[in-house]
């Protein structure tokens, strides 16, 4: 693997992308998450995984068969070391980069272009709230990839949840370079 280029930097950590020797069309990208700004309120236990962050069970959850969705970042593994989370996601066609990037380099897109995409990221939001049961809860233009296919996929799952009955007890996102959670009183 080589890298090949580093993009977002996030409230809890960033993302890399790097491309394969074997196949430089390929791109696996990656996300690093700093283990001491991952709340309290965002870990959670698995059996089978250990005491993960719930963006990993998330991740690990809609890999599982049935569940994934071709607009949603697909998990191909994850690791730590004493300071970071690494999440490593499926490799997928070059060049990529996140919707932020995109826009500014194409100023002037068509209408139908822009219908693409939009459809594509509804595509993925329907998937998660209908069969998934997730809640994304922080979708914005450097959380969605393209290619150079105009194929979408939607990652950065560091807020994100599983849908539940009765209101969330906890606001989840970034303020600066802060994540925070507050419980309400």
């Amino acid at each position: 693997m080589c890298l090949s280029r580093s993009s977002n930097r996030g409230g809890s950590g960033y993302s890399i992308s790097a491309s394969l020797v074997s196949n430089p069309v390929l791109t696996v990208e990656g996300a690093r998450a700093f283990l001491s700004q991952i709340l309290v309120d965002l870990w959670t236990r698995d059996r089978r995984l250990g005491t993960i962050p719930l963006e990993i069970h998330i991740l690990d959850y809609l890999r599982r068969d049935g569940v994934g969705h071709p607009n949603i970042v697909e998990m191909a593994d994850f690791f730590e070391n004493d300071d970071y989370y690494y999440i490593e996601t499926t490799a997928w066609r070059l060049p990529t980069m996140d919707l932020f990037d995109y826009i500014e380099l194409r100023s002037k897109m068509e209408e139908g272009e822009c219908q693409h995409i939009f459809k594509q990221v509804a595509m993925a939001v329907h998937h998660l709230h209908t069969k998934a049961l997730v809640v994304h809860r922080d979708i914005k233009d450097e959380n969605i990839f393209i290619d150079d296919k105009c194929h979408v996929r939607l990652a950065g799952f560091g807020c994100a949840a599983y849908v539940r009955s009765g209101p969330f007890d906890c606001f989840v996102g970034t303020i600066g370079e802060t994540l925070c959670c507050q419980r309400e009183k």
